[in-house]
């Protein structure tokens, strides 16, 4: 109903720094959804230990570079040349870069979001590191 969704937007606002983890609404009184709670933890620890292909994830980042590539910076662009996850327990991600210096955070912030649209993630915070990059090869 509208008062939950409510709720749960209002939730999300002030604990924005778990934006991505799930809201279960619950009641210890009448034991509302309780039997939900340990589901749901069972499914954030297979997000918490997913990994993805090295291909695939290069194969996301040229899509989404693509559709919404960097801007300029002093007169240069941000160029991702390779990606691959590097962990787990939280997902790290790691991206070889022309120039770290390049990455807007607003930009890192797309990319954030754009990893946990595809792969989910549900619950768990994700890392991306940069690293620069020596030599030519492009994803």
């Amino acid at each position: 109903n509208i008062d939950k969704k409510l709720f749960i937007d209002e939730v999300r606002y002030e604990l924005s720094f778990i934006k991505n983890s799930p809201v279960i609404m619950t009641s210890a009184i009448t034991g509302y959804n309780i039997d939900k709670i340990i589901s749901k933890i069972k499914e954030v620890a297979l997000q918490y230990s997913k990994k993805i292909p090295t291909s695939v994830l290069n194969t996301f980042i040229r899509e989404v570079i693509s559709k919404n590539p960097p801007k300029y910076l002093r007169g240069n662009i941000l160029k991702i040349k390779y990606a691959t996850q590097t962990g787990i327990k939280p997902p790290k991600f790691l991206l070889f870069v022309n120039n770290p210096k390049l990455m807007y955070t607003s930009y890192h912030k797309y990319l954030e979001n754009k990893i946990y649209e595809a792969f989910g993630f549900e619950g768990s915070p994700v890392v991306i590191n940069l690293a620069k990059e020596k030599g030519e090869r492009e994803i």
